[in-house]
């Protein structure tokens, strides 16, 4: 399948079914369209800038030549929405959605289709907004982006889904010298649920303090829900700065291999009882 570029220049959402090697040529396609589009919104505001210094010395020696290229700079600071932000700033998202279809092409069921939806200019859903407290004029907002999330088949049967929430916190103030700062802290939300079969590996709800105890996660990461039930395999982990968009595979990786450590261990012990 082809990418429709007019629309998602619009909305930057790439929703998609079908067999995981198709997710990633379209993601390739994605991610090149990015960096295209990224080294053309930087062209625009490199010859905006110029043209807006030389327009500004040219008022003062030939000012009709000086306002054309005012105008001019104005143009090529218009044009740069055809090369939308949102999607241009996250161009990682695509190469951390990329990093997830590979795994899939080799462990997935290549029978069963796989679902991915990536959204490079999610919509911001605000959680709270209101005064920062200790700060004159300070404002705080809390709002989170759904920007990722998977479903697949595995080779085993285990029926396989990720979703990914960035948390955002914006905070606006004046300090003591009246200058207008801002700070925002970003974390994301790593959410993973495994359905495995019973058949194969057994009830492992019996492992579940074993299975923490497995998943050694990296710096910056936290483990904050593991749900064993003899069905299903629950987990969410957060995922802070810095180097936030580093982690988010190398999270994912060690979750979903604590995990099938211990459906291989129940597999085993279940095979040597019989």
């Amino acid at each position: 399948m082809a990418v429709d570029v007019n629309r998602f220049r619009v909305d930057g959402l790439y929703e998609a079914r079908g067999p995981v090697a198709n997710l990633l040529q379209d993601l390739n396609q994605i991610q090149g369209l990015a960096a295209v589009w990224r080294a053309a919104r930087k062209r625009l505001a490199t010859w905006a800038s110029f043209l807006f210094v030389l327009g500004f010395a040219s008022f003062f020696i030939f000012f009709p030549m000086g306002l054309v290229m005012a105008g001019v700079g104005i143009w090529c600071l218009y044009r740069m929405k055809v090369y939308p932000k949102g999607i241009v700033s996250h161009e990682e998202w695509c190469a951390f959605a990329k990093s997830v279809a590979a795994i899939l092409e080799s462990d997935g069921d290549p029978k069963q289709p796989v679902s991915m939806r990536l959204a490079l200019n999610a919509p911001e859903q605000t959680i709270s907004a209101g005064a920062l407290p200790g700060r004159a004029r300070g404002t705080e907002r809390l709002y989170k982006l759904a920007w990722f999330s998977v479903e697949a088949t595995l080779c085993d049967g285990t029926n396989f889904t990720q979703s990914i929430e960035d948390m955002v916190r914006h905070r606006a103030y004046r300090n003591s010298r009246g200058k207008s700062k801002s700070k925002t802290r970003t974390r994301s939300i790593v959410s993973m649920r495994f359905d495995y079969p019973a058949e194969t590996y057994g009830d492992i709800t019996p492992l579940e303090e074993k299975m923490k105890s497995e998943i050694h996660m990296p710096q910056s990461s936290s483990l904050r829900g593991l749900e064993v039930t003899g069905k299903a395999v629950k987990l969410k982990a957060l995922v802070g700065e810095p180097n936030r968009h580093g982690l988010l595979a190398e999270t994912s990786s060690i979750m979903a291999l604590g995990v099938y450590r211990m459906l291989n261990f129940s597999r085993t012990r279940r095979g040597a009882a019989r």
